[in-house]
């Protein structure tokens, strides 16, 4: 009981009242305290209503991992959404944990984490290849939405939840290339991720397919640390090329925007001059004029889809490790 207090910043008195089913102790509180006592791994405990708890692995916390919170336009918000919703029926609720560029850089658990007392880790933009060996290595189901670009030859003891990214993009730019694009560049830095790498590698089929080639000057490819956001320095990269490219293919919307900012500052429109296409369908991209070519990511899909693979894991340890591709589709709009 005094674990348990500890853990909840109760008193023990409370606790054993609440596991006694005393009535003094409201309904939301008596609830708190038994899901506690479940997570910490007690059993054999029974509530009025000779309610047990433990012994089922059900109800507990997920830990949520991200070096940044998603952005309402990030595919993780409604990714999260989906994700929280469906654990929650098995009596599990999310704690939210944003690391520290100190602790990914030293390889440790953040602050206030507790390993007791989670069942398991879904981790978001956790891209730290080291770091994410440390998150592993903690022996607790994992589960990663996109990740580092992973070599053949290595592998992650997690599960992975990802989004198709090669088809769709290989998609968009055939379109643009039948639409009368020869040259078109690529933005984003391609080893940012395994999402970003599987975009570039879409893109660069579609051009090997038509029989055009890659011109690096026609492209953006700097470090993901570089201020791509910042409308003066994309101006200046797209000044700098010269002859700029007929299309660009951007590895998602937030990029897309910034070249069609740039592209208006240096007296340019898409799809007159260059046509632009991105990747996740963001609210924005509906809202611009022109309207952002994209690719729809069902994001709160592949959040209920991760909540089912962590909910088997916590249940089936020894089942082996999943990669799952949920279907993405290109949506054609004007700014092609």
């Amino acid at each position: 009981m005094q674990d348990i207090a500890d853990s909840l910043g109760l008193s023990r008195n409370t606790v054993s009242k609440a596991l006694n089913g005393n009535p003094a102790v409201p309904a939301s509180t008596r609830k708190m305290v038994i899901q506690k006592a479940a997570s910490l791994g007690y059993k054999n405990y029974a509530a009025a209503g000779q309610e047990q708890i433990g012994g089922s692995n059900k109800g507990g916390t997920i830990a949520f991992f991200a070096s940044v919170m998603p952005g309402k336009n990030h595919f993780g918000s409604q990714f999260l959404t989906g994700f929280t919703e469906h654990i929650s029926r098995g009596s599990y609720t999310l704690s939210v944990y944003i690391l520290r560029p100190e602790d990914i850089a030293a390889c440790r658990a953040p602050m206030n984490f507790s390993h007791e007392q989670v069942s398991g880790i879904l981790c978001i933009e956790m891209f730290d290849p080291p770091y994410c060996d440390f998150i592993c290595a903690m022996n607790k189901p994992v589960l990663f939405a996109d990740t580092y670009v992973i070599p053949a030859q290595r592998s992650l003891r997690a599960d992975i939840m990802m989004m198709e990214n090669r088809k769709s993009t290989e998609s968009l730019v055939s379109y643009m290339i039948k639409k009368g694009a020869e040259s078109i560049g690529f933005i984003g830095d391609r080893n940012h991720c395994q999402g970003f790498a599987e975009r570039w590698e879409g893109f660069y089929r579609a051009l090997v397919q038509a029989g055009l080639s890659v011109n690096p000057g026609q492209c953006i490819l700097d470090d993901n640390r570089e201020p791509y956001n910042d409308s003066d320095w994309m101006t200046e990269k797209l000044r700098v090329m010269g002859e700029l490219p007929r299309a660009f293919m951007c590895a998602n919307d937030t990029l897309a925007l910034s070249v069609l900012e740039a592209l208006k500052t240096l007296g340019k429109s898409a799809p007159q001059d260059v046509m632009v296409a991105g990747f996740d369908n963001n609210l924005e991209t509906q809202l611009l004029q022109p309207r952002l070519s994209t690719v729809h990511i069902p994001s709160y899909e592949m959040g209920v889809a991760a909540a089912d693979t962590m909910l088997r894991r916590i249940e089936r340890p020894g089942f082996p490790y999943t990669t799952t591709y949920m279907q993405t589709t290109p949506q054609f709009r004007e700014s092609t």
